[in-house]
């Protein structure tokens, strides 16, 4: 009879915990709707709408049997691999259903709202299941999915808001750390959750792997006198590999030698040093976090230090965290964790640190030549940092307010856990930004047209900081091959990280200035001038006909948008006539 009071008792907060997560999602996303339709996060271009179309993919692969790892239907012509993006497979293809329902944006958003509440309510359970009271796995979880990283990168990104198997990665390290668990359930267990969160984020697959590596390095130094303990650390290294291989010995495959694979290095080195982390954004958010109730770094500072945003941890949860350390000291198990927790830390300022204006290079430029590692912006490191951090913080507050804690402990585990929710309490909630989908390319006219899956050349052109067209061919069901688009793609150095902008390049510019509204010739794309736009001459209405020559463009779209659409439009009909379409908002 007690234990079933103890499991009603069990339920009943772990019920408590879930419903404050999503309450603290709902205030978060509070200018959204329910099932929103024609809104995204913080800007209706850029990252917000590439999202929006990585996860109607999957549907639209799944509908036409298509193979989801290769698309042709972003920068055609050729195509995408879409291993080498974070196309989040494995959570459009479950989301499919709402897809096909609702439309990619309701996907979007609920995956959001999804993704933070289970991040959080993962944390929390896991932190219970390895001895917290409910208090502290509820604190755990609340700053694992509503940390500083979750909310600034995961407000946009799904891969970054959707992240439920960290908490058990972690779970799964300190029970085998414990001994409690076997060689055999710690490989299947830890080499699945790395491997089907790998079909999400090949590079949460490649943090959490090297998250099991540190620790059982670290293991290893404790245990080193063992034959036999080294002989099963090493098996369970190599169990983990056998099973995450296994599930994604097929998305690897293509990610390395797929078509339109891109080989080596992702970005570039000053693009990877511009997400390092410095000291002091450890300490103070930077000026696009929205936490900041006792203000930022400077915008000298966030230039500076790079896009520091997502690494803030804030003095108080830093203190508690070290404050757990120091209580329980004498715990091997607490120390180790102290340890991989320093370790992530020190490999989120990437490869060098500046004190007092010195630079002194750190371990993370070792990283930089490792296949799979290039590509980790320094800060992300800190996804991992913050479960071990939130983890020590919990085990303070057990410690610190347990009853036969002296009262100046209590009184410090107060202060520090005060500090620490104040320091995290957000000063705004997450922007709307509108992003209706053109309702044409859902029309009976456009179904007719897109009926042969033809090669479409939109104006505006897609390409990175602004791609609305992807966004109507999401809503569209992806049923036609779009000129331009953003992804990472193979292409030469200066568009290492983007589409290329297709030649002849008057329709490019044309289109874009015409967006823009501008004739600017300081504007550039690729280190390449895109203004002022070519003059309506017949040179430049043979470079549109050579335009749709060389590109097998089939169909030409027309949008009512941006500064001067009327303005591209003229070009168009200059160089076809009327036959081309013109949706209208």
């Amino acid at each position: 009879m007690r234990r079933l009071k103890v499991s009603k008792h069990s339920a009943l907060a772990a019920c408590a915990v879930l419903v404050t997560y999503s309450f603290a999602t709902w205030l978060l996303f509070s200018k959204f709707a329910l099932v929103e339709r024609g809104g995204v996060p913080v800007s209706a271009s850029g990252d917000s709408i590439q999202q929006v179309w990585f996860l109607a993919w999957p549907a639209a692969a799944l509908r036409h049997g298509w193979n989801p790892f290769i698309t042709h239907e972003l920068n055609a012509p050729f195509g995408a691999n879409m291993m080498n993006n974070t196309s989040m497979l494995l959570l459009g293809a479950l989301a499919a259903p709402l897809t096909w329902i609702f439309g990619p944006i309701a996907t979007y958003l609920t995956l959001l709202r999804v993704g933070f509440t289970l991040t959080a309510f993962s944390a929390a359970v896991a932190s219970k299941k390895l001895g917290l009271s409910w208090k502290a796995a509820w604190f755990v979880g609340l700053l694992v999915g509503f940390a500083s990283y979750r909310v600034t990168v995961g407000q946009v990104h799904v891969f970054a808001a959707f992240d439920v198997t960290t908490p058990w990665v972690f779970y799964g390290l300190v029970r085998f750390a414990q001994r409690r668990w076997s060689v055999r359930r710690f490989g299947l267990v830890i080499g699945a959750l790395i491997g089907f969160g790998g079909l999400i984020s090949l590079e949460r697959a490649t943090r959490d792997s090297f998250m099991v590596a540190c620790v059982v390095a670290i293991l290893l130094v404790h245990r080193r006198s063992s034959r036999r303990e080294l002989q099963n650390l090493l098996k369970a290294l190599v169990a983990v590999g056998l099973v995450a291989g296994a599930i994604l010995a097929v998305p690897l495959w293509y990610f390395q030698f797929g078509d339109f694979a891109v080989t080596g290095t992702k970005h570039s080195r000053e693009f990877y040093q511009a997400f390092s982390t410095t000291i002091e954004s450890l300490f103070l958010p930077g000026t696009g976090n929205v936490f900041h109730p006792f203000g930022a770094l400077g915008k000298g500072a966030f230039l500076a230090g790079g896009f520091t945003n997502a690494s803030y941890l804030g003095f108080g949860l830093m203190g508690l965290a070290g404050l757990g350390v120091w209580l329980k000291r004498g715990d091997v198990l607490i120390r180790s964790i102290a340890i991989a927790d320093l370790i992530f830390i020190l490999f989120s300022f990437g490869e060098s640190v500046r004190v007092f204006s010195v630079e002194v290079p750190l371990p993370g430029a070792l990283l930089t030549p490792i296949p799979g590692f290039s590509d980790i912006t320094p800060s992300r490191w800190i996804n991992e940092a913050i479960v071990a951090t939130a983890f020590l913080g919990g085990v303070a507050l057990d410690a610190g307010f347990a009853k036969e804690a002296k009262s100046q402990l209590k009184a410090l585990t107060a202060a520090l856990f005060g500090l620490t929710i104040v320091s995290f309490i957000p000063n705004k909630v997450i922007d709307r930004a509108n992003a209706p989908a053109e309702g044409w390319f859902r029309s009976p006219t456009a179904a007719q047209v897109m009926a042969k899956n033809p090669v479409v050349l939109t104006y505006p052109y897609t390409f990175d900081i602004f791609n609305s067209s992807m966004l109507d061919q999401a809503a569209s069901g992806i049923n036609y091959r779009m000129v331009g688009g953003q992804a990472i793609v193979p292409g030469p150095p200066e568009y290492v990280n983007h589409v290329a902008p297709l030649d002849p390049p008057e329709v490019f510019s044309v289109f874009t200035c015409s967006y823009f509204g501008t004739d600017d010739p300081s504007i550039e794309f690729g280190g390449h001038p895109i203004c002022p736009r070519p003059k309506l001459t017949p040179t430049t209405v043979q470079a549109f006909k050579q335009f749709v020559a060389d590109n097998h463009v089939e169909v030409i779209v027309w949008r009512k948008t941006g500064a001067e659409p009327l303005v591209a439009r003229n070009y168009l009909r200059a160089a076809f006539g009327e036959g081309h379409h013109d949706a209208h908002d």
